[in-house]
């Protein structure tokens, strides 16, 4: 009638990154590019930083007459990231869950399967920050012939861990057999202490201040539904998830600009912040943009910057269908992104009126080239900035259906198998980013700029920016699985 278990435990981790770059020109030839064969080492520099963690950890799991769930963790993390009097947190959850279809009143019922109310709130804790976060630092650096010391970052000793509370009130049912199942969640997210880079005066020494600087708040609703609408010698089996989330900054120090993104009190975490692009002037081709009065300026310094989008999508999730008759199963997967938008940055350089940096994008055929023209598309003029600098005119519509996954196998018939010396064979062929359907006129609308040396800040912040980023290989797979 009772069942109980636990877990307690420690674990260590230590991370050490440690890189070395040497550079040398002029060589004897070109066929001899020994480092020590040049006459000139051009470059060189190293790099070594090193990180800790210990975590004290416990988990409790009790149930009773198999139906009343109650589970209980708590741990305590602590990183070399924070300063001594901040180095650990502590962070707890607490679940109870009730499988109501194993009472009395419940388990005749002819259509409901199973029904579970279920209900949890936690803790957890964040410190991706950079190494030795609390610490001012200092860096060497050679000039000709001497070397010294600069100031390179400015430490903070009163950071301390980002810390998210989550709620989740969810329930988790079967009809008719389990033929039809699923799950739906209300959650809600706080998240406090937000530790991001803070804009500092520069008469200082330095740009920003990494601080514990605010609140922000997800919440949403996530709705899954399994359902087997065929069954016998030909199944067909469908699963459907959608997640809707509203993103907010609740509280900040003071609004922060990370290049094209921002976090600013009352709005998404991210959001794209420059001056909006108002089109093109019919009688001379100028680049014409807002300004704060809501008329239109040709001069992008007189341009209000203001809030021209969001990374964030309204809703996204994924289709599966599955087909199976006899030895044959296909399995086709999409997944589906609605309501965001995606700062296309190379725009400025591909999609620039003929600026000189880059090959061209096709839509700039449509430019302007005489009086009365009409089009968004400004005049080209080499080598003259005329629209292609930060502004809305590159944010688009990121959202997109993608045909992820195709795969089709056959299984081999049992007594076929053994009469070659096999359990099982299975021949499959399956195919990968089949088909995007979407408005978006970059690579690849999943994809976005990663940059490097980015810490894990500016990750969260910049998010939805789409830099001649890879896109994903379309790619076809053929296998033969076999068991002896």
């Amino acid at each position: 009638r009772h069942d109980l278990n636990a877990v307690a435990g420690v674990s260590y981790q230590e991370e050490k990154f440690t890189s070395g770059c040497v550079q040398a020109k002029t060589f004897p030839n070109d066929a001899f590019v020994d480092l020590d064969g040049a006459s000139e080492n051009s470059f060189f520099s190293s790099r070594n930083t090193e990180t800790t963690f210990l975590s004290y950890f416990f988990r409790a799991n009790y149930k009773m007459a198999d139906r009343y769930l109650v589970s209980l963790s708590f741990r305590s993390d602590g990183s070399s990231r924070f300063g001594a009097d901040s180095r650990f947190g502590n962070f707890y959850a607490v679940s109870a869950g009730w499988i109501m279809t194993k009472e009395r009143f419940l388990s005749s019922s002819s259509w409901l399967s199973f029904l579970k109310p279920r209900v949890s709130f936690g803790e957890t804790g964040n410190a991706g920050i950079p190494d030795y976060g609390y610490m001012n630092l200092v860096n060497a650096k050679h000039y000709t012939d001497k070397t010294g010391f600069y100031a390179w970052r400015i430490g903070n000793p009163d950071l301390r861990w980002e810390k998210t509370a989550q709620l989740d009130v969810g329930l988790d049912y079967g009809f008719l057999n389990n033929r039809i199942s699923g799950e739906i969640d209300y959650y809600q997210k706080k998240t406090s202490d937000m530790l991001l880079n803070r804009s500092i005066p520069m008469s200082s020494g330095y740009v920003s201040l990494l601080e514990n600087v605010g609140k922000m708040e997800n919440q949403g609703v996530e709705f899954i539904v399994n359902a087997t609408p065929i069954s016998g010698d030909f199944v067909w089996s469908i699963n459907f998830n959608i997640t809707y989330n509203q993103n907010k900054v609740t509280e900040l120090i003071e609004p922060i600009t990370y290049e094209q993104s921002r976090v600013e009190e009352g709005e998404p975490i991210g959001f794209f912040y420059m001056p909006e692009y108002a089109g093109v002037d019919p009688d001379n081709g100028d680049a014409l943009y807002y300004t704060e009065t809501g008329e239109t300026t040709n001069d992008y310094a007189s341009a209000e910057f203001r809030n021209v989008g969001s990374p964030h999508p309204d809703y996204f999730g994924g289709l599966t269908n599955s087909f199976s008759y006899k030895g044959f199963d296909l399995n086709i997967f999409f997944q589906y992104v609605y309501g965001n938008q995606i700062y296309r940055m190379q725009g400025i350089y591909a999609s620039n009126n003929a600026g000189w940096l880059d090959n061209q994008t096709k839509d700039q055929l449509g430019r302007w080239q005489n009086p009365g023209d009409q089009t968004d598309i400004p005049q080209a003029r080499f080598g003259y900035s005329n629209g292609d600098r930060m502004s809305s005119r590159y944010i688009e519509d990121g959202s997109y259906l993608r045909l992820k996954d195709v795969t089709l196998g056959y299984n081999l018939p049992k007594s076929v198998a053994e009469k070659i010396y096999m359990q099982r064979l299975r021949i499959y062929v399956s195919g990968l980013n089949l088909l995007t359907f979407t408005d978006f006129n970059g690579w690849d609308p999943e994809v976005t700029r990663t940059g490097t040396r980015r810490t894990q800040t500016s990750l969260n912040v910049q998010q939805g920016v789409e830099y001649y980023a890879t896109p994903q290989a379309k790619g076809f797979t053929f296998g033969i699985n076999a068991t002896f």
